[in-house]
């Protein structure tokens, strides 16, 4: 069985958590999850199935779209409902205009710090283990870039948002930082994922919901999991080639660039594997990175 699986995930489960609870469901050994959910945040996990655990390296979902909650007046030290209150503040001057025009400068590029809370590594362990051992951390800041960020509902201390990010931005990070901005502090009360890259919530299985014949009904092909890639299609011949591992040529008016990766597609239409495009002697080439099994089921 090889496809990918969209699952919502609910809070207090760890991304970890619900792949061992979909490996017994679905009774396979090959499970793996693409992009970690916090235990405290609910909402779209995407599951890989079978071979398809292979192909994550090439899952370029791009963004997470999400929408939170935000308590301001205080701070816990995990940024959510889960850590111990560390800061309390004034939240009464905050209007919507002032939190719009503070929105302004988290759209584009910016540096984050990540929370001390998460799964950074430091030094080949988790940031949040150091942190619950009680270490003073100074994580470094990482180059994100947020695409969409708005205001839904104000109603104070509590206010909603929605939010576009790149993977590995920190929603929790975001509201500290914002809060910041405003002269306050706040924590996060409620995240959800609501989409990642061209997978949506609606189209997923709540965990609880799931049995192996809802997940075998609702997998998706390896071929739509690699949606995000430009497609190439290959005849039987050129199958059988990648098959091999062999380079094939390829006209430079397919739509690929040199270094690009793209998925190949067999003429019955499933997935042959992943190539990545290279420069051969003379020419780009099809180089062979991943190849599948040509049966999907």
């Amino acid at each position: 069985m090889n496809g990918f699986l969209l699952i919502d995930k609910p809070v207090g489960v760890t991304s970890n958590d619900a792949v061992s609870e979909i490996r017994s469901i679905l009774e396979l050994g090959q499970v793996g999850h693409a992009g970690t959910l916090d235990r405290e945040a609910s909402g779209l996990l995407g599951v890989m199935v079978g071979d398809c655990t292979r192909l994550v390296r090439y899952l370029h979902l791009g963004t997470h779209d999400y929408r939170f909650e935000v308590e301001f007046g205080r701070q816990t030290d995990s940024l959510d409902v889960d850590g111990d209150v560390v800061e309390e503040c004034s939240y009464e001057h905050l209007t919507a205009e002032e939190i719009d025009s503070a929105l302004e400068q988290f759209r584009d590029e910016i540096e984050q710090v990540p929370p001390t809370y998460s799964a950074v590594k430091v030094d080949g362990e988790r940031a949040s283990t150091r942190a619950r051992r009680g270490e003073d951390l100074d994580l470094e800041p990482r180059s994100q870039r947020i695409d969409h960020f708005e205001l839904i509902e104000l109603d104070l201390p509590r206010a909603t948002f929605e939010v576009r990010c790149t993977a590995g931005t920190y929603v929790r990070a975001l509201v500290r930082d914002l809060a910041r901005a405003l002269d306050s502090c706040a924590t996060t009360t409620d995240i959800r994922r609501v989409a990642t890259g061209p997978f949506e919530i609606d189209d997923a299985i709540p965990l609880d919901e799931l049995t192996k014949q809802a997940g075998i009904d609702a997998m998706l092909t390896p071929r739509q999991m690699m949606a995000p890639l430009p497609e190439l299609e290959v005849d039987d011949q050129e199958t059988e080639r990648i098959g091999y591992g062999q380079r094939l040529p390829i006209d430079e008016d397919r739509g690929v660039d040199i270094g690009d990766h793209a998925a190949l597609v067999a003429p019955d239409g499933t997935l042959v594997g992943v190539a990545e495009i290279t420069e051969g002697y003379e020419g780009p080439v099809i180089q062979p990175r991943t190849v599948l099994q040509t049966n999907e089921s």
